[in-house]
């Protein structure tokens, strides 16, 4: 049986479209810059200025989006107020993450510009939307109900599948993001494949994020494998970075895109 790559042509993404922005990604990753909105979101003044500063700061740091995470205990599961009340304010996309088609479509057009769906459950509604906005979407291989311990294979052959049920959604291809880990960082031979996933002709994420630094904090402390994986992922053909420690991750990207533009070894 034909692999999944076989169908389309081997060559890697060099543009993403993200809102109005066509952004050169052949020899320079980007970093997704994870920011914790708190519960409540933006509904008082203090906690809008705390929030834009925190954002403000990711993207001093490197950053060149933002996602934005919702507080779990008791917070508003998609940020629309927030999104508002930055999108004016931040001067890059902003992107949230939800398989919900309502709560995308809200988030949109409150003005954020990426749907993050990676690791969750994909219906067509929501690939509509992201169509009818002209929106980026990431997406990752358990969208097709893949366990923790798939292999290199089943993950190709879902994110394929990924791509097919977007492109016939309508969903443009310079507008697909796939997420091999699905959200999480990948297991290591999934991270060793990302050449060949690159492949499927979209732009490759990985995520290297520790989980919450607390509400409206600092990131975590710097964790050298997390800066390993990123690297190894990027020097394969991994184009979008998500982490909560943008400083460092940043520092090991302006290294590469270096390396990159002088040609793999």
């Amino acid at each position: 049986m034909a692999r999944p790559s076989d169908s389309v042509s081997p060559v890697p993404a060099t543009t993403l479209r993200i809102g109005s922005r066509t952004v050169d990604i052949e020899h320079r990753a980007l970093i997704l810059g994870v920011l914790d909105v708190p519960a409540g979101g933006a509904s008082d003044g203090a906690t809008l200025e705390r929030l834009v500063g925190a954002a403000g700061s990711l993207v001093a740091d490197g950053a060149d989006l933002l996602e934005l995470v919702p507080a779990t205990d008791g917070g508003p599961s998609v940020p629309v107020g927030a999104v508002a009340a930055l999108a004016g304010r931040i001067d890059v996309p902003l992107a949230v993450s939800t398989g919900d088609a309502a709560g995308a479509r809200a988030v949109l057009g409150a003005g954020a510009a990426v749907v993050d769906a990676a690791g969750r459950a994909v219906d067509d509604g929501l690939l509509r939307v992201v169509a009818d906005c002209d929106a980026t979407l990431v997406v990752g291989a358990t969208v097709d109900g893949l366990g923790a311990g798939a292999g290199r294979d089943d993950v190709e052959e879902a994110l394929a599948g990924c791509t097919r049920r977007a492109l016939a959604a309508g969903v443009t291809s310079d507008r697909i993001v796939l997420d091999p880990g699905s959200g999480r960082p990948p297991a290591l031979g999934v991270l060793r494949s990302y050449d060949r996933l690159a492949g499927l002709g979209h732009a490759l994420a990985v995520s290297v994020d520790a989980g919450p630094g607390g509400e409206l904090s600092g990131p975590p402390c710097v964790d050298g494998m997390a800066l390993g994986t990123a690297s190894l992922a990027v020097t394969l053909g991994c184009r979008l970075v998500r982490t909560r420690d943008v400083a460092p991750h940043h520092q090991v990207r302006t290294v590469l895109d270096a390396v990159l533009r002088a040609g793999r070894p």
